[in-house]
């Protein structure tokens, strides 16, 4: 099974999923200038008359990003390739028909984006597996190589997307001596001696393709179990090697399987009959193999330490969590208030109103809606976002909202408050409400949050559809599974219930709007946002070192009021963070 693109086999997935086609593109061309996007590639089939899927791998060749492409996809469950053929790249070890093909495909796909390579001095020593945005878990053996501090050795991991990228270990635990001739640790050093490694590596790409989900509650398994090993023996790729594990003793330090491993298999991760995790592959045990079992490694509270310090984001430091993207500089209200409608704490919040100082300036408004899209797959959040833009040209505020949500034909108003049976007012209100019962119990089936994202308008808006917009905000507003990003508007009166911290929010029990203000920025914000790279990034940046780089960033910029800074200076300050940043990890 490879992650060869081809038109032929995204075809299908084009026509049927097209909202995560552009999902796809939008994360791969974050920040890029070429932005390649499906409406693009519909202009160029229009004008050369060949199908949409034979453009859009050209193009993503041609850019070097199919492998890309392919991972992402293949990360959520799309198939890249036949359900015959991919069966096949799975016969290694015994299949006695216990296992669902068509599960054990589903998960064949996943796997495929998770897995990684690990090279060490230039040479593929194993294997291992994304398990966060960020780190990726192997064993300690695999790099014993780079262990030593004063050992200058190259550690790179091959991803799905078939490019290397530079990786830095962040937690290991050796093997034990006894391990390297097959015999197990002592039992008085074996919490020690776990053979265990968490790598680093600078983009997220457990949030870009995929990563295991690693159990939570760790599961205390024992007795007979079908076993998968997801590996890359010989460093070459060959499907899952299937097989059988016993584990008759939770003492037990090591657990024996009789999947098929080679050299480079070890570090893989290895998988129950229900696809659970249940340990990485290690070497050999007599005439089986053997897996270190994750609840052993997952005892171990450094472990655990380095896995929080890659949980999703508090506040996002750029857009797509790498150092060639724009770094965000003084948005953390917008931010704050997000996590709390995430989290639903407090209920009562149910939106954030994205303000000017100055009506006229436009920087930051459109910028917001990919803020929101990025902060929300970054928090792993079921959502869907409806961007909704302006102008004078919308003149049924109702009917466009419902075409951009493709939820089928327009609402009517009922009987009573049918065109001309009432007033515009409450003929427009009876079709807002039943607008916004559709949208609501759609994302209650879907099991998501519904973020309707409101464009400001650069040319205003007809009296008749502001009118509707009024309504629909307050309706929205009250409903469970709808939260809304409004962007400018500053001279109309859309809602009066507004806080401007999550502190009020929490004070207030009706439904409200976050008011966030798009102002000049003070040394706090630009610490803010340092610090979370650092934190991203596993830069062990003290805080004196954080202000130290803050005060370097905005050494020269002409100031407000004495310590105001003004955006149009972020593109210098960023340059003075990202340097700083690239230093430290050596780049």
């Amino acid at each position: 099974m490879t992650n060869a693109l081809t038109a032929d086999a995204l075809r299908p997935h084009l026509a049927a999923r097209p909202d995560l086609i552009k999902e796809a593109l939008a994360v791969i061309y974050a920040g890029d200038a070429r932005n390649l996007s499906m409406d693009a590639i519909a202009v160029q089939a229009d004008l050369t008359g060949q199908d949409q899927a034979t453009l859009l791998v050209a193009s993503l060749e041609k850019h070097g990003t199919d492998g890309e492409f392919a991972a992402f996809l293949q990360g959520r469950g799309v198939a890249l390739t036949s359900f015959d053929d991919l069966l096949n790249g799975l016969a290694q070890g015994p299949d006695d028909g216990a296992v669902d093909h068509a599960d054990l495909a589903d998960f064949a796909t996943r796997s495929h984006a998770f897995r990684c390579r690990i090279k060490v001095g230039g040479q593929v020593m194993g294997s291992g597996a994304l398990v966060s945005p960020r780190l990726v878990l192997t064993a300690a053996h695999v790099i014993e190589a780079a262990l030593d501090p004063a050992n200058a050795t190259k550690v790179e991991v091959i991803a799905s997307d078939a490019h290397s990228y530079p990786a830095r270990k962040v937690f290991a635990l050796p093997c034990h001596p006894d391990e390297h001739g097959g015999a197990l640790p002592p039992a008085d050093q074996a919490a020690d001696h776990l053979d265990v490694a968490l790598l680093r590596v600078d983009p997220p790409l457990g949030r870009w393709y995929s990563h295991v989900k690693l159990p939570n509650p760790v599961s205390h398994w024992n007795g007979h179990e079908r076993f998968f090993l997801v590996h890359f023996p010989n460093g070459i790729e060959n499907g899952l090697a299937i097989g059988d594990i016993t584990r008759n003793d939770l003492a037990e330090i090591r657990v024996p399987h009789n999947a098929q491993a080679d050299e480079g298999s070890s570090g893989g991760p290895g998988f129950s009959g229900n696809f659970e995790f249940l340990g990485i592959h290690q070497g050999r045990l007599g005439p089986f193999r053997r897996i270190v079992p994750y609840d052993l490694i997952a005892a171990n509270d450094a472990f655990q330490e380095a896995l929080k310090s890659d949980q999703p984001p508090q506040y996002l430091w750029s857009l797509d969590g790498t150092l060639d993207s724009h770094v965000v500089i003084g948005r953390g209200k917008f931010f704050d208030a997000i996590t709390a409608m995430v989290e639903n704490d407090p209920p009562s919040l149910r939106g954030i109103w994205v303000c000017r100082m100055d009506p006229e300036v436009t920087t930051g408004l459109s910028f917001s809606h990919d803020l929101l899209d990025q902060f929300l797959r970054a928090s792993s959040a079921d959502y869907r976002i409806l961007r909704v833009p302006m102008d004078l040209g919308v003149t049924d505020l109702v009917t466009h909202i419902n075409q951009i949500a493709a939820a089928g034909d327009a609402p009517v108003a009922a009987q009573g408050v049918a065109d001309g049976q009432t007033t515009d007012v409450a003929h427009d209100d009876d079709r807002v409400r039943r607008l916004v019962d559709r949208l609501d119990a759609a994302a209650d089936a879907a099991g998501e949050t519904t973020w309707v994202y409101i464009d400001n308008p650069p040319t205003g808006l007809l009296a008749e559809t502001q009118v509707q917009l009024e309504h629909f905000v307050q309706a929205a507003m009250t409903r469970p599974h709808l939260r809304l990003v409004i962007a400018g508007y500053e001279t109309f009166g859309l809602v009066n219930a507004l806080s401007t911290e999550v502190a009020d929010a929490r004070r207030m029990t009706r439904p409200n709007l976050i008011v966030e203000e798009l102002k000049n920025v003070t040394i706090d914000d630009v610490k803010l946002s340092i610090a979370e790279m650092a934190r991203a990034l596993g830069l062990a940046w003290s805080p004196d070192v954080v202000a130290f780089i803050a005060k370097r960033a905005v050494q020269g910029v002409e100031t407000t009021l004495g310590h105001f800074f003004d955006p149009k200076h972020f593109r210098k300050i960023s340059d003075v963070i990202r340097d700083e940043a690239r230093r430290s990890i050596g780049q």
